[in-house]
């Protein structure tokens, strides 16, 4: 018991340095880089500004493109209302900062209960300063939700697995339910689960009742959840699916056509097979959207992290494959969506497989250092040295690369739409007035048109 308490004491310890860490990177400059204000960032922030100043958003109604809920901009907005919207923009984007650490803490325990503290808070680091994952970080997007709930999900569902208690099942349910109020492929991911579940359920006769009761437990709590959101838009769904209809690369002039839809196809899994599983630089830059989340033709992942990941890859489909069974799902579902959606690879809709990498490099460093256990332990402080060295300078790479990608010319341009920096007071207290007014919000471009109307206009009131 004594020994437990030990290990947890020094778990926390370097659980609290690594999300210390984390916050500081993830806050540190966040008022200048990124350098400009996206139109991604824009249309959650109007969500927000229109809760604080305006008729105020429904709880349970599609806000910004329609796939994410209202409720989800009430986070920020009560930042907002505790710490001012003097500049409302730095507070939306340590809102997303602040997420995206407390989403390390799931990630670290589910590392931990494959491998140790020592792999755990070397690979939890790696993740952290991540450039990919560090650019959604720090960016006033709500898309941070869907890896913050979905990592806890994971974490009470492998315990149920284990534990079988209800409690377990329960938790995992409520994150589950939380992870469908966010974008779509947190839906995606959620369902895709489920359908595993129910078919392990169905297929394995040696599983207990008690595991029956629990899944149908995770299924009934995730759904009790969003009853909320399906009874508000049960009569107008049509605005849920603008989004997929909107990014779904099979359109009917596509279907229609064979040999547009052979060669799409063609495409489709060229560009996702190297996107997602190769990692080809020269595949991340299609489309301008693509070009904000991953530096241009890079990798998302350095090179050392990539050989990691595909030794741990084919370590777990031969020796590990039980271990790994929810993040397979991770795996599969995220490319089928990059499969069927323009752009592929897009990281955005893919961002939850940053994590996914990074627990895959973790148990296979685990699975290195058993099979080699007399050698290592043989030479385990030289070994353990040269191991949080080469981890950090990884981390001190990765950083060096995002914030020197965050200043370039390139990135700047892929970010458009934007609103400058400079202009951005000006453009905030446009935009309260017109929310205050319950007038439609302005978009980038209208701004555009107006702004010089505004910028030299010393009697508008900035708020």
């Amino acid at each position: 018991m004594k020994k437990g308490f030990l290990e947890n004491k020094y778990d926390l310890l370097l659980l609290s340095c690594i999300l210390f860490f984390s916050l500081l990177v993830r806050v540190i400059w966040i008022g200048k880089i990124p350098g400009n204000i996206t139109g991604d960032e824009i249309t959650n922030l109007t969500d927000v500004l229109t809760i604080l100043f305006g008729k105020g958003q429904h709880l349970f109604t599609p806000i910004g493109d329609k796939s994410v809920t209202g409720i989800l901009g009430y986070y920020p907005a009560l930042l907002m209302k505790i710490f001012g919207t003097d500049n409302a923009i730095i507070v939306m984007r340590i809102a997303t900062a602040i997420l995206s650490v407390i989403a390390l803490i799931p990630f670290y325990w589910l590392l931990k209960h494959k491998t140790t503290s020592l792999v755990s808070v070397v690979v939890t680091l790696l993740l952290a300063t991540n450039y990919v994952f560090l650019n959604f970080s720090r960016t006033a997007w709500m898309n941070m939700w869907t890896i913050f709930s979905g990592l806890f999900m994971f974490l009470f569902l492998e315990k149920a697995m284990k534990d079988n208690r209800p409690h377990s099942y329960i938790l995992a349910g409520i994150f589950a339910g939380i992870t469908l109020y966010g974008y779509h492929y947190g839906k995606m991911l959620v369902g895709s689960i489920i359908i595993f579940l129910m078919f392990r359920m169905l297929l394995k006769k040696q599983q207990t009742i008690q595991y029956s009761k629990g899944v149908l437990l995770f299924i009934i709590t995730s759904l009790l959840i969003l009853t909320p959101f399906l009874a508000t838009n049960r009569n107008n769904p049509q605005p849920l699916l603008l989004r997929s209809k909107s990014v779904l690369v099979f359109q009917s002039d596509i279907l229609s056509n064979t040999d547009r839809f052979y060669k799409t196809l063609k495409h489709q899994l060229e560009y996702t097979v190297k996107g997602f599983l190769l990692f080809d630089g020269s595949v991340m830059s299609e489309g301008i959207e693509n070009q904000r989340y991953v530096p241009y033709h890079t990798p998302p992942i350095n090179s050392a992290i990539l050989l990691l990941f595909w030794g741990g890859v084919l370590w777990c489909i031969f020796f590990e494959r039980s271990r790994m069974t929810f993040w397979w799902i991770v795996a599969v579902s995220t490319i089928a969506t990059s499969i069927l959606t323009v752009d592929p690879p897009n990281f955005s809709r893919g961002v939850f497989y940053i994590p996914f990498i990074y627990v895959t490099v973790g148990v296979f460093l685990w699975s290195i250092y058993n099979h080699y256990k007399k050698f290592f332990t043989k030479h385990l402080v030289f070994i353990t040295m040269i191991f949080v060295l080469c981890s950090i300078s990884l981390s001190v790479s990765d950083l060096l690369l995002y914030f020197k990608w965050m200043q370039t010319q390139s990135l700047l341009a892929a970010r458009q739409p934007a609103i400058e920096l400079s202009e951005y007071p000006y453009w905030q207290a446009y935009q309260i007035e017109q929310v205050a007014k319950n007038l439609p919000p302005i978009t980038n471009y209208q701004w555009y048109e107006i702004r010089n109307t505004f910028l030299p206009n010393k009697n508008l009131q900035l708020r």
